[in-house]
């Protein structure tokens, strides 16, 4: 049983396997679990992280990858961090994301996929996306330094559908 007090998520029932693997201040993790079949059929997790003591997790640093199968995406976003700026309201496949944590914080996210019928916002500002298929690989980064503040996009090889419209092309972009 997953309860998320931090994200004020609903219980959530898994079968689940569990290894942790402590060497000084590195900690690895691995989960691979079988949640219900609503959410998707099966969900793999891994952590790669170095810190001191659990008491100070703002001083923790490390990445997360996360492949979830068949999966129903949107209904994830109670249990999953997805960044502020996306809304992602619908969409089923399957999902990798490699995410970048510095202690609190995501500052970095890259994910592989291969959706069907998708309803998402990427930003504020843009209108939202309803489509048939969306394949490729997309990111997210933090950007914060002594010059910018903000967030970088990225794609490669993102291929969508529009409903009622023909494929669009191929598209890269950072």
């Amino acid at each position: 049983l997953w309860q998320d007090e931090q994200r004020a998520a609903p219980e959530l029932k898994l079968l689940v396997n569990l290894r942790l693997e402590n060497r000084g201040r590195r900690h690895r993790f691995g989960i691979s679990a079988v949640p219900p079949a609503r959410l998707a059929a099966h969900l793999d997790m891994r952590g790669d992280f170095k810190g001191e003591s659990l008491a100070n997790p703002g001083l923790w640093r490390g990445r997360l990858f996360v492949q979830i199968t068949r999966a129903d995406i949107a209904a994830w976003g109670a249990w999953l961090p997805f960044p502020e700026e996306i809304k992602l309201n619908r969409g089923v496949g399957a999902l990798r994301v490699w995410a970048g944590i510095g202690g609190a914080d995501m500052n970095k996210v890259t994910a592989d996929m291969r959706l069907h019928n998708v309803k998402a916002r990427l930003a504020p500002t843009l209108p939202e996306l309803n489509l048939t298929r969306l394949a490729g690989r997309v990111g997210w980064q933090k950007i914060d330094d002594k010059d910018s503040n903000g967030s970088q996009f990225f794609a490669r090889r993102l291929t969508a559908v529009l409903y009622g419209k023909p494929p669009l092309p191929s598209l890269d972009f950072s």
